[in-house]
């Protein structure tokens, strides 16, 4: 993998044959920022099913060289979660008080 954290080369998925991502290519070095914009339905979330091996590709080699975070999008999540949004991203920039 090259010291990537991330690295896809020449992935493709299908749902029941129909292509939905081809021939994606890139890598990620370990620290770097990554946003992944597109329109509904362009292949976003496809994408981060190939990654930790949720959708297996029908070509390429998606590698990770950790253990994943992931967070579901799914009909499974708990709507009922006591938290939103803005309060887990505020969360995120709270010191530990250590």
């Amino acid at each position: 993998m090259s010291g990537a954290a991330v690295a896809v080369e020449g992935a493709a998925a299908t749902y029941d044959g129909a292509p939905v991502l081809t021939d994606v290519s890139f890598s990620v070095a370990p620290g770097q920022s990554v946003c992944v914009l597109g329109p509904n339905g362009g292949g976003k979330t496809t994408l981060f099913r190939l990654l930790p091996g949720e959708l297996e590709p029908v070509t390429g080699t998606p590698e990770l060289s950790g253990r994943p975070a992931w967070v579901a999008q799914t009909d499974r999540t708990r709507r009922d979660f006591p938290l939103a949004p803005p309060d887990v991203a505020v969360m995120a920039t709270l010191a530990t008080g250590r």
